[in-house]
């Protein structure tokens, strides 16, 4: 009788543990579907956020996809950019294409989809790192995540766009699980597995994002390297965890760069003239953030310093919170990772210094953050990290309040200088066009009258940028010049004037002039 009583105990102890958890992965589950659902009233009802998912680099994927699957284009017609994006943007944004009607659906539901692939991955994260409270964990640091994304700009605003890099760091989050699972295994046939699914994932995302090979592989290596020298380890151990995902890697993006069709791939100039003004770009970004975040900036300091600190000083030893071992490694590879990547950058002579470089170095502070507060808060995490979600929450629910009162919510995006030119194309029945760059993905995309738009520069040459070689025509219908554009995009009234006389309508909509000459009958040359 004893012993059956002492089961029953068990039984119901178990079950109520259960019923626990249960609990917390409901409650951990309304917080992220809310915060989505903030995410998307946020889009709908023109939060600012929509300036950058409309930029017309951002607009890529959303143009590339339609003009394949919808409009018979083949991809080898394309001007890919450098990063072509196969993996894993490609994919993601394939899953979603037939959600939505129109591109103002599909890039608000990829924004969503993208949100919550990064709550998967953080997830996973967690799991890896012995995290008590993975749900509310990842819960936590994804509506982080999208509170910064929505509030401070680059980089974060990246965490909502397509073929932005972002998708090369949800993978770079992948691959820290599998590093870590490398470390807990026992026995070579796991360790061989994982590293063949390293090798796997390094040959695919590098050849589809070179900043791969930067952000992870490179100081995958090198945060090993020291993880053996720290720990007393023999530097052979591991050998094949840092040597074969980077070979893979090479091969990956060689391999790319011999198979895409029409190459826009530039080698990057490496040297020291230009150091002092990357660095003084580098702080314009680290600036901005302390601006539009200071309590965030403030923490973003303390977290590297905090690495650093506990890596190479006796810190450790007295602040063990429990941490186990896989924890000292990953606080290795963020800092490996975020020295290498501003390295790489500070020596860079022929690109631009640009916020996306460091989606890793900005994001990985809040993921590993929260996974660190779970060990130093412990029982109380789940309960503190709950409260702080609502609290964000709620400062989202007001803010899209505020924002559904003053601009309402709009099922599409019709600008009226777009309505404006779709009246006259309509009337006319044209179809074909010319654009500067940052004009010609947007105006395609939100226009209903069926336009196919070619991207020329100010002096009306091709500009043959992350565009279909068969938008290029020998005549084409109108032209649509942006009155305030730069003079190197501004498309030349004067040029085309002096080539096919004048047109047969001018017509200005708000900042754009519309230049019609009718049915093929305008040349640029």
């Amino acid at each position: 009788m004893r012993g059956s009583a002492n089961s029953q105990n068990m039984i119901d102890r178990i079950k109520c543990r259960l019923g626990h958890l249960n609990l917390k992965f409901f409650i951990s589950f309304i917080i992220l579907t809310y915060s989505v659902i903030l995410l998307f009233i946020h889009y709908i009802s023109g939060h600012p956020v929509q300036s950058h998912l409309f930029n017309a680099d951002a607009l890529y994927l959303p143009i590339l996809f339609e003009n394949i699957l919808k409009n018979d284009g083949n991809i080898n017609d394309w001007y890919l950019t450098p990063a072509p994006y196969f993996f894993p943007d490609y994919i993601a944004f394939l899953m979603i294409y037939y959600l939505g009607e129109n591109f103002y659906q599909k890039i608000a539901i990829y924004s969503c989809f993208q949100v919550i692939l990064t709550f998967i991955a953080i997830s996973f994260t967690a799991r890896e790192l012995a995290c008590k409270n993975i749900f509310c964990a990842a819960a936590l640091a994804t509506v982080i995540l999208i509170y910064l994304s929505l509030n401070t700009g680059e980089p974060y605003i990246l965490v909502l766009i397509s073929a932005h890099h972002y998708g090369a760091f949800l993978v770079e989050i992948i691959s820290l699980n599998i590093t870590i699972r490398y470390f807990r295994c026992k026995d070579t046939e796991q360790k061989s597995r994982m590293i063949f699914y390293l090798c796997c994932l390094s040959f695919i995302t590098t050849a589809s994002d070179s900043l791969f090979l930067i952000q992870f592989l490179i100081p995958l290596f090198a945060s090993i390297f020291i993880f053996n020298l720290l720990i007393k380890q023999k530097l052979k151990e591991n050998i094949y965890l840092y040597i074969f995902p980077i070979v893979f890697g090479i091969v990956g993006l060689l391999l790319c760069s011999l198979i895409i069709e029409n190459r826009t791939m530039y080698p990057i100039m490496i040297g020291t003239e230009k150091i002092i003004n990357n660095f003084i770009e580098v702080f314009k970004i680290i600036k901005n953030l302390f601006i539009k975040s200071p309590t965030f900036s403030f923490y973003f300091s303390v977290f590297y310093l905090f690495c650093f600190l506990y890596i190479f000083t006796p810190l450790r030893k007295g602040l063990s919170f429990g941490f186990p071992k896989e924890i000292f490694y990953v606080k290795i590879f963020l800092l490996s990772s975020a020295g290498i990547t501003l390295s790489t950058v500070l020596l860079t002579t022929n690109l631009p210094v640009t916020a996306r470089y460091f989606i890793p170095a900005f994001s990985w502070p809040v993921i590993i953050g929260v996974v660190i507060s779970t060990y130093i808060i412990k029982n109380k995490f789940f309960y503190l990290g709950s409260a702080v979600s609502i609290v964000i929450i709620t400062l989202l629910s007001f803010n899209a309040l505020d924002l559904i009162k003053n601009n309402g919510i709009s099922k599409n995006h019709y600008p009226h200088e777009i309505s404006c030119i779709d009246t006259y194309l309509f009337q006319e029945q044209l179809n074909n066009g010319i654009a500067q760059y940052w004009d010609a993905k947007y105006i395609q995309a939100f226009s209903k009258a069926n336009i196919t738009l070619a991207q020329h520069f100010g002096n009306l040459e091709e500009h043959r940028w992350i565009t279909s070689k068969n938008f290029f025509r020998l005549t084409y219908d109108f032209a649509i010049i942006s009155k305030n554009a730069d003079p190197t995009y501004r498309i030349s009234a004067e040029g085309l004037i002096k080539i096919n006389g004048p047109p047969k309508k001018t017509i200005n909509c708000g900042n754009k002039q519309l230049l019609i000459y009718g049915k093929d009958q305008m040349k640029v040359q």
